[in-house]
């Protein structure tokens, strides 16, 4: 019985050594391996996202919990505007609703931040790591996982 064919849409975030920028990408988990390419507008400029993982090369398969210090700049952006504002108007109850809201959203939103990462060897023998964040993925990762899981087990017991 052969795997159903599924696609998920995602963000590369970088880790393949002929792709270092992160750009929007869809996952195709086929019966022999994975698929990864690029989708929406790139500019002149960008390599277009296109590489295969095949199951026989995967060395580990990943989901990991992240910290962004990207993420976490932009938080501390929006700290500081709302702090910034509520100082000027001089309204202090306004001053810590604002810390309150924005440290719980910096807690869960950091706890729910996952990569997938996967670690394999491709044609020429080179290691890569392909890391996927979980932002347009979001709880995606593990269905993704075991999605992944599945064919490739499929695919080595054949």
């Amino acid at each position: 019985m052969g795997i159903q064919t599924k696609a998920f849409n995602g963000q590369y975030d970088g880790g393949h050594s002929e792709y270092s920028k992160g750009k929007s990408c869809q996952i195709r988990v086929l019966s022999s391996g994975l698929e990864v390419y690029s989708v929406g507008r790139l500019s002149w400029k960008e390599k277009e996202l296109m590489f295969e993982v095949p199951y026989k090369r995967i060395l580990s398969f990943e989901t990991k919990r992240r910290f962004s210090f990207r993420r976490a700049l932009s938080y501390l952006g929006f700290l500081i505007f709302f702090v910034t504002l509520t100082l000027l108007r001089g309204d202090w109850v306004s001053l810590t609703l604002y810390v309150v809201i924005v440290v719980v959203i910096v807690v869960w939103a950091e706890r729910s931040y996952k990569s997938m990462i996967i670690t394999y060897r491709d044609e020429a023998g080179v290691i890569q790591n392909p890391v996927f964040e979980s932002a347009l993925l979001g709880s995606k990762i593990e269905e993704i996982h075991k999605t992944v899981d599945r064919a490739r087990e499929a695919y080595l017991n054949r």
